[in-house]
């Protein structure tokens, strides 16, 4: 049966697409390519602050569409009038957004005439008011579905989407010039300045920019050359780069599964992240440690102090790449979600009691920051009453 298939990132991209987007979405080209040699019609949308619809040089044409806002700086409060018209003129049987929590994806739903059967490729956050919709889910770990998408797992509807590491730039073996690499843009959440302690007796490589770029550079000053920090890099030279190092260290607040961590296991490096940034991203203990955040630098340190732990660890790592990174094991799950989507009845509907349901979802994920710094406000309150230090 052929399908027609959009697949849509929410989040904005920045033109010129070629230089800001083609790499890191590798692995969505990739699927659109083979959804199209499996006889699909298929394509990929990004949005961007163009003026019109526009078709990237890439190698499969993917669509650049403009936001109606393109002066607005919320990533999650995109709309797009141009992608919906796309949507109700050529009325695709199956739409896949990547990422949860976009106002885009159920803007297009609520708004679109022609309804549509949906998935959702969880990429870090899992909270979505259009989550009990989904035709289908593809998480990131086991632990993602065990804690958020337990329904849908009970309807056979939801299984993991492997990373896709790129081709041809994962050196097999170089010499180690760096025992801790870190790669990632530099921002408060990836927290990269919390590895610098490391630098006292170990050399680091922080690879990428960023806001904060600027101001973690000053502060590895002191430990001079022991600090690596040259910024962004091509994809083809980041590969290497992790190659050259003995373990990536990653100390994110929160983070899902990093596309880096299976191109560190592809070249059998090793990773140690905190479990609460990355809950079940990997087998603890076999490729990597996953350890409370105040435990990353001395599970670190006790790990490249151990030679044979940290080779094995290794040689586990590039077993797991080489077995869930390719391009076999990623298209079998979309194989699979295209089947189990188009053997059984779209679970939207457009029934008003869906809608009101959405929109109360929504409603009340807006509410929920709120309402949690309100809870975290009174109990201070009362236990500061409770002290006599409040009247």
């Amino acid at each position: 049966m052929s399908l027609r298939i959009f697949y849509i990132l929410p989040h904005l991209a920045i033109p010129p697409f070629e230089e800001q987007r083609h790499e890191r979405i590798y692995r969505e080209r990739r699927l659109v390519r083979l959804s199209r040699l499996s006889g699909h019609d298929c394509d990929l949308f990004l949005l961007s602050r163009i003026r019109s619809n526009s078709r990237g040089s890439d190698d499969i044409g993917t669509w650049l569409i403009p936001v109606d806002e393109p002066e607005s700086t919320d990533r999650f409060r995109h709309t797009a009038q141009p992608l919906l018209a796309e949507i109700e003129q050529r009325k695709p049987d199956l739409v896949v957004f990547k990422g949860l929590g976009y106002k885009l994806s159920r803007w297009l739903l609520l708004h679109s005439r022609h309804k549509f059967r949906f998935a959702l490729i969880v990429a870090g956050g899992t909270q979505d008011p259009l989550t009990p919709f989904a035709d289908y889910v593809l998480a990131e770990t086991p632990a993602q579905i065990q804690k958020s998408f337990r329904a849908q797992q009970v309807s056979g509807r939801v299984s993991i989407l492997p990373k896709l590491n790129l081709p041809g730039t994962m050196p097999l073996s170089l010499p180690k010039e760096f025992d801790v690499v870190n790669v990632g843009g530099f921002n408060k959440n990836k927290n990269q300045q919390a590895l610098l302690p490391l630098a006292a007796d170990y050399r680091l490589a922080l690879v990428g920019d960023g806001d904060l770029w600027k101001a973690v550079k000053e502060m590895a000053a002191p430990y001079g050359e022991a600090v690596f920090m040259p910024g962004n890099l091509p994809r083809d030279q980041v590969g290497p780069l992790i190659a050259r190092s003995r373990l990536m260290v990653h100390a994110s607040h929160h983070e899902g599964l990093a596309r880096v961590v299976m191109e560190a296991f592809a070249v059998g490096v090793p990773v140690v992240a905190s479990r609460r940034a990355m809950p079940g991203a990997f087998e603890h203990g076999v490729q990597g440690l996953l350890v409370e955040p105040h435990q990353l630098l001395q599970a670190a340190r006790e790990l490249l102090k151990d030679r044979e732990r940290l080779e094995a660890m290794g040689k586990a790592a590039r077993e797991f790449a080489g077995r869930c990174c390719t391009e076999e094991a990623v298209f079998a799950e979309i194989r699979k979600m295209y089947e189990v989507v188009f053997s059984t009845p779209p679970v939207f509907n457009g029934s008003w009691s869906q809608i009101l349901r959405i929109r109360w979802r929504t409603a009340a994920m807006k509410l929920l920051p709120t309402l949690k710094s309100w809870a975290k406000y009174l109990g201070v309150k009362r236990v500061l009453m409770f002290c006599g230090m409040k009247h």
